[in-house]
């Protein structure tokens, strides 16, 4: 006889939860921008703004960074692990329109 709690924790682990990858693509990537490149930054010298660059601007410096023609600290790094679709989207989310 299955007592309730194996009961609930069978029910859990068979209950369709949406995973992480399934969370709407350009909400996800944002945050992690956000955490280096919020508006309440202090140093701009050496993290530059976001909010004032228009979707393109952002999809160029993000293509240049993945192509290394733009050099930097992370970004190289950190454009690499997208497509250009998906940098894309991160460029319509945080630019200017």
């Amino acid at each position: 006889m299955l007592t309730m709690t194996r009961l609930i924790i069978i029910l859990i682990s068979l209950s369709p939860f949406p995973s992480f990858s399934e969370a709407p693509f350009s909400q996800v990537s944002t945050s992690g921008c956000l955490a280096c490149h919020a508006k309440e930054q202090l140093d701009r010298e050496i993290i530059p703004r976001l909010d004032n660059r228009t979707p393109n601007q952002l999809y160029q410096l993000l293509l240049d960074f993945k192509s290394g023609q733009r050099k930097g600290t992370v970004m190289n790094r950190i454009s690499q692990g997208f497509s250009d679709q998906e940098l894309k989207i991160i460029s319509d989310r945080l630019g200017t329109h």
